[in-house]
C-alpha cells in the first residue's frame, strides 16, 4: 500500500472536484444538485457554514451560487485543469450580483466558454493578495471582442 498525502497551498479556503455537465437545453455547462460532479460541496468562512449550490457558464456569464449568499470577499477562484494550469481565475471581489433574495448569485462576464461537459477540474477557493494576477476581466462580450486578463496566472502549486 502507498499513502499520499496532499496538502493544499497557504491561504486556501476550500477545494472540491469539478465535474461539469450539461444542464438543461439552454446550453448552460456547470455542476449542481443534479448535474455533473461539484463536491465536496461544504465548507466554512468567517466561521459560518457555507455551501457551494452551482457553478455554470452559460450565454458568456460564469454563475455561483452560494448559500447563504457571500460574496467571499478578498478571496478568488481557481479552476485547474488535469495538467495542473489555471484554466479559468476570477475574483469575488469584480463579481456582480443577481436576482434577489435566496435567489441571489455572483456573476462574471466570460465570453468564452471556459469548460465543456465532461471535463475534470479542480476548483480552488483562495484568499487572493493584493497583486493577484491572471484573472479573467472579460469585457462586453456583445462586441464579440474580449478584454484579455491583465497577467498570465500564477503558476499552480501541485
Amino acid at each position: 500500500d502507498t499513502t499520499i498525502i496532499a496538502t493544499a497551498p497557504a491561504g486556501t479556503l476550500h477545494e472540491a472536484f469539478f465535474d461539469p455537465a450539461a444542464i438543461g437545453s439552454g446550453g448552460a455547462v456547470g455542476a449542481d444538485a443534479a448535474n455533473g460532479v461539484l463536491k465536496p460541496a461544504g465548507f466554512t468562512f468567517g466561521g459560518a457554514g457555507v455551501s457551494l449550490d452551482s457553478i455554470r457558464w452559460e450565454s458568456q456569464a460564469a454563475e455561483m451560487r452560494l448559500s447563504p449568499h457571500t460574496r467571499l470577499a478578498n478571496h478568488h477562484a481557481d479552476f485547474i485543469a488535469l495538467d495542473g494550469s489555471v484554466s479559468l481565475r476570477l475574483d469575488f471581489d469584480d463579481a456582480s450580483e443577481t436576482g434577489e433574495g435566496e435567489t441571489r448569485a455572483l456573476s462574471w462576464a466570460v465570453c468564452a466558454q471556459p469548460w465543456q461537459a465532461g471535463d475534470l477540474l479542480m476548483l480552488r477557493i483562495s484568499e487572493s493578495p493584493t497583486n493577484l494576477s491572471g484573472v479573467s476581466r472579460d469585457g462586453d462580450c456583445v462586441s464579440g471582442a474580449a478584454v484579455p486578463a491583465t497577467a498570465t496566472p500564477d503558476t499552480p502549486t501541485p
